[in-house]
């Protein structure tokens, strides 16, 4: 099963940071599916680009237009793109 970046990320937030598991996102997996993704969810790499990820989202909820707000966008699309590519 291939799931979309957007959808892991937002999976990946919730649950590590959070503390929850979107029901409806777990109905949808089978096994095989759930097993991935604990076990690339637990990957130091993967654990330090999510939090970056997260970390930056929270920075631009109170960021106003400008070059440091440029710059998270940025950073932000980085690590989207980079977790597509160790795909």
């Amino acid at each position: 099963m291939r799931i979309s970046v957007e959808c892991f990320l937002k999976f990946m937030c919730a649950h590590r940071f959070c503390g929850v598991q979107p029901q409806e996102l777990l109905n949808l997996w089978g096994d095989d599916a759930l097993q991935w993704a604990r076990e690339v969810s637990e990957h130091p790499v993967v654990v330090e680009k999510v939090g970056r990820y997260v970390a930056i989202h929270r920075e631009l909820k109170g960021e106003r237009s400008g070059p440091r707000r440029s710059a998270l966008v940025h950073e932000s699309f980085d690590l989207k793109t980079a977790l597509i590519q160790q795909r």
